[in-house]
């Protein structure tokens, strides 16, 4: 099955879950609304794919390290954490296996030239051999400076010429609108680290396909570490600046099949009615998936199944779900579905919470095109976001009035969320113009 989890949304009433992808550098990195700050404790991540855990010693020393892996796909993006600890002269390479074509063989830069490859990975032991069958086609950089002020991401494309395979810097984890990258790394956890997204089509990577990586430690100076994600033996020391063979070494790529790739949850909605809840939700693809378990917290942590819902079974487009829970809402209930695989192993979409009132804003169109927004508090600052249903953010308006005009006159008829943030709370609402 395939397991998809969204970022937590706290939604008043009428809501929508919003699921929010930006595009940048020519494509390459996309974000949703989770946060990417390197701390990997969002349920969207699901299990790691592999740990360094019974593997030697660091080499390098402290804070220089790779504890864990998360993969992620969704929709038309694939989602990477990796926890760890990078020093400044030393770099992580993520090695990625995501098409046909790629190289089989090390010495991306001074031995075997190739166009502004990166630091770390241009000094990567020449005529070093991966496993047979692995051949990455790009290779991700993770550096920093001395202060360890910043961190930075580059991503070069591996290609059989020397001469040809663009190296595209992806920008730092703290500088301003950096919604698409984070950092936060720490020494022995497998939570905190760094976080990066792409596009598939950057990596040209195709729906069916399995996925393979191969993540090392590296010197600058083309010293590689013991440190892998699938363990050297316990008493490796550094493998230095020499040739390798990895087919006849311990550590080898982490395979990722396709058919284990977190089941595609594009939506979970609610809305309550004379204080009874219905759930929406949809799903885009689900593999060796058996149901769903809806789950009611009245209070925090006090979870309960209040329903099942089976799969509809092997389905690889998109698929509407419908629950009505039939024990009314006092005040507010949370909602989470547990999703069961066949082989009985589980994962949770986040939460979303409904409240059994309207909330304190009221959104009326006024004319085509305008839309007002009344009861805010005045003299108070008020955030309204209007995004389409594709997550593309439109409208950003911060005001202090008790009113607002919102015009989408330049936008073409059809459905839109609204967000209204202040200090009397959150509503999210849909609309139609």
């Amino acid at each position: 099955m395939k397991n998809f989890y969204e970022g937590r949304s706290t939604v008043v009433c009428k809501f929508a879950v919003l699921a929010v992808f930006v595009c940048s550098f020519s494509g390459i990195v996309s974000a949703q609304t989770f946060n990417y700050d390197g701390v990997i404790n969002e349920s969207f991540w699901g299990p790691t794919r592999a740990t360094s855990a019974g593997g030697p010693v660091p080499g390098f020393g402290v804070s220089h390290e790779i504890n864990a892996v998360y993969v992620v796909e969704k929709g038309d993006s694939l989602h990477f954490a990796i926890a760890g600890n990078v020093q400044d002269g030393n770099r992580i390479l993520m090695f990625i296996d995501s098409k046909t074509g790629g190289v089989n063989g090390g010495g991306f830069g001074t031995n075997f030239p190739r166009d502004n490859t990166p630091a770390g990975l241009n000094r990567f032991n020449y005529l070093t051999t991966f496993d047979a069958g692995f051949f990455p086609d790009y290779c991700l950089i993770i550096g920093t400076d001395f202060p360890r002020s910043d961190f930075y991401f580059d991503l070069k494309e591996l290609l059989a010429s020397p001469s040809v395979g663009a190296s595209t810097y992806l920008g730092s984890a703290f500088e301003a609108g950096s919604t698409n990258r984070g950092a936060s790394p720490a020494n022995s956890s497998n939570t905190l680290g760094f976080e990066i997204g792409f596009s598939k089509s950057s990596l040209g990577f195709v729906n069916g396909t399995d996925l393979k990586l191969f993540l090392a430690y590296i010197s600058d100076a083309g010293f590689l570490s013991n440190q892998f994600l699938t363990p050297a033996g316990a008493s490796d020391g550094n493998y230095t600046d020499g040739t390798v063979d990895f087919s006849a070494a311990t550590p080898n790529p982490i395979t990722i099949p396709y058919a284990t790739l977190p089941v595609s949850l594009e939506s979970f909605e609610g809305a309550v009615s004379k204080g009874i809840a219905t759930l929406h939700w949809s799903t885009s693809l689900e593999l060796n998936f058996s149901h769903f378990l809806v789950e009611r917290a009245d209070s925090p942590s006090d979870w309960t199944v209040v329903g099942q819902v089976a799969a509809m079974g092997g389905t690889q487009k998109q698929a509407d779900y419908q629950f009505t829970d039939q024990t009314p809402i006092e005040n507010q209930a949370s909602y989470r579905l547990q999703m069961v695989d066949l082989d009985g192993s589980q994962s949770y979409s986040a939460a979303i919470e409904l409240l059994t009132k309207e909330g304190p804003f009221v959104i009326a169109k006024q004319a085509t095109g305008l839309w007002q927004v009344d009861g805010l508090p005045a003299n108070s600052p008020s955030q309204i976001f209007v995004s389409d249903m594709q997550g593309q953010l439109l409208v950003n308006q911060s005001i202090t009035q008790s009113r607002a005009t919102l015009s989408l006159r330049d936008f073409p008829a059809g459905v839109y969320i609204i967000r209204v943030e202040n200090e009397l709370g959150v509503q999210v609402q849909k609309i139609v113009q």
